[in-house]
């Protein structure tokens, strides 16, 4: 399988999970957007997050604050240097969509999704 394809067929599961999991939240489906980039360390801003999920900047802050409310992700900073991270129950949440046991959070629970779906993708493959 070449290395390619079998990071596509991750990211497509891990991009499900976190559909799933904002669903299950009740958040607007766009919100996905700003789980997927905090699951993978990156930060969101309202800015940022304005124009990737085409939303006003009153939209968009109601948006990331029901995000944090619905633990998905955490605030850091104040005012204009707001950002938004991975929440407590992300890794969590993304875990258990794809029957992934996570007990840590960070890099180790992000590092133990992507290698147990990077496992069973090989498997299925080898089948």
């Amino acid at each position: 399988m070449r290395a390619l394809d079998l990071r596509e067929r991750v990211q497509q599961r891990i991009w499900t999970a976190v559909e799933e999991s904002v669903t299950a939240a009740g958040l607007e489906p766009r919100v996905a957007n700003a789980v997927w980039d905090a699951f993978f360390g990156r930060s969101v801003t309202p800015r940022y997050y304005r124009p990737l999920a085409s939303v006003s900047p009153a939209t968009a802050t109601n948006d990331l604050a029901a995000a944090v409310a619905a633990g998905l992700l955490r605030p850091e900073g104040r005012a204009r240097s707001r950002r938004y991270r991975a929440g407590d129950g992300l890794y969590h949440r993304i875990g258990t969509a794809l029957g992934v046991r996570v007990d840590e959070s960070g890099d180790p629970a992000r590092a133990l999704i992507i290698g147990e779906l990077t496992k069973r993708v090989v498997s299925e493959r080898s089948k």
